[in-house]
């Protein structure tokens, strides 16, 4: 099975359905408080997380087969051992650091090293400048979103309230459209701007995806739990 498969991904497969079983075993929660049912359960995150690890691994596992030059393989064995390292590395610190820094800042810095790592084959000396430049603009970009995001929200439902706008603008669905919309429309400006600033530069366009999959995924992430299902994600740094 493993002459034409890599090992790697099959082992995040393993890894993934042990974090989903450790999830359920450890049974759901809910808030206290909550009047209108909207609280999907404290176990609803880490078991989407670890559902979608699985699917991704057992994707990779099919699709990404052995290559056939023994040079070319142990160079991406080497390769697969540090990015496997640097996952279980960073899953670690993620753990530790989500409380201090907040779900905005920890889940964004964790997709967007693990995304460059990626797409760069692994964090070299070479690369650590343009990591670390994209890593502050990806951040500053997310934080400006974010502001935006729960400003525009918070208009929303409190005019909805007030009946100064019409009831369905003021409703938690309409107002976490409105939001995707606005964050979408700006991302979009924003990298058109980007792309006429900076032209063939390869290391920039694997930056700029990394950032951009940071950005996107942790606000859609965030979005969705905090004001479709309503829950009451950590703060941390972030915490206007």
């Amino acid at each position: 099975m493993f002459k034409t498969r890599k090992i790697t991904p099959f082992a995040f497969c393993i890894f993934s359905l042990v974090y989903i079983f450790y999830v359920v075993q450890l049974g759901d929660s809910r808030m206290l408080g909550d009047s209108i049912g909207g609280d999907p359960g404290g176990m609803i995150i880490p078991l989407v997380l670890g559902i979608f690890m699985f699917i991704s691994s057992f994707y990779i596992w099919l699709t990404d087969k052995k290559v056939k030059d023994e040079n070319a393989e142990n160079k991406l064995n080497t390769v697969e051992k540090h990015l496997l390292v640097l996952t279980i590395v960073l899953s670690l610190l993620y753990v530790a650091t989500a409380r201090i820094l907040g779900f905005i800042l920890s889940t964004s810095l964790l997709i967007y090293i693990l995304t460059f790592a990626n797409l760069t084959l692994g964090l070299q000396k070479s690369n650590l400048k343009a990591f670390f430049s994209g890593a502050l603009i990806s951040e500053i970009v997310l934080i400006s979103v974010y502001t935006l995001g729960r400003k525009l929200t918070r208009f929303l439902l409190i005019n909805g309230r007030k009946e100064l706008i019409p009831a369905w603008m003021g409703s938690n669905v309409a107002a976490l459209l409105l939001t995707l919309i606005l964050v979408s429309v700006l991302f979009f400006l924003l990298n058109i701007i980007i792309n006429k600033i900076f032209k063939n530069k390869n290391l920039f366009k694997q930056v700029k995806v990394a950032g951009a999959i940071s950005v996107l995924t942790t606000e859609f992430l965030y979005l969705m739990f905090k004001q479709f299902f309503l829950v009451e994600l950590i703060t941390g740094l972030i915490n206007w």
